[in-house]
C-alpha cells in the first residue's frame, strides 16, 4: 500500500468550514516512523512556502492505485494553528 502526506487548510467561517488542499506528497516507509515525522513535514511546508496564518490539518493517509485518498480515513492527523510564519502553540 502507497502512503501520502497531505496538508490542508481550513476555509470559509462559523459552521460552514471546508478544507482546501495545499500539499501533497507521496511517502515510503514504516507506518510508525511516517506518524512521527507528519508533523515535521507539515511545519516544514509551512516555513517553506510562507503560508497565511491560520488551521491547518495534517494527514498521513493511504494511496489508492491511482494515488487518490480520503482523508476521513487518514492513519494519522495533525492540527497545527500557524500564526507569524511560526506554529502557534496555545498555553495551558
Amino acid at each position: 500500500m502507497k502512503h501520502g502526506y497531505v496538508l490542508t487548510e481550513e476555509q470559509g467561517t462559523g459552521s460552514f468550514t471546508w478544507d482546501r488542499t495545499r500539499a501533497r506528497v507521496e511517502v515510503t516507509g514504516d507506518v510508525t516512523d511516517l506518524t512521527e515525522g507528519l508533523r515535521t513535514w507539515a511545519i516544514e511546508t509551512a516555513t517553506r512556502e510562507q503560508y497565511d496564518d491560520g488551521r491547518y490539518s495534517a494527514y498521513l493517509v493511504e494511496l489508492d492505485a491511482n494515488s487518490r485518498y480520503d482523508t476521513h480515513n487518514a492513519l494519522a492527523f495533525e492540527e497545527i494553528l500557524w500564526f507569524y510564519g511560526q506554529e502557534h502553540v496555545p498555553a495551558s
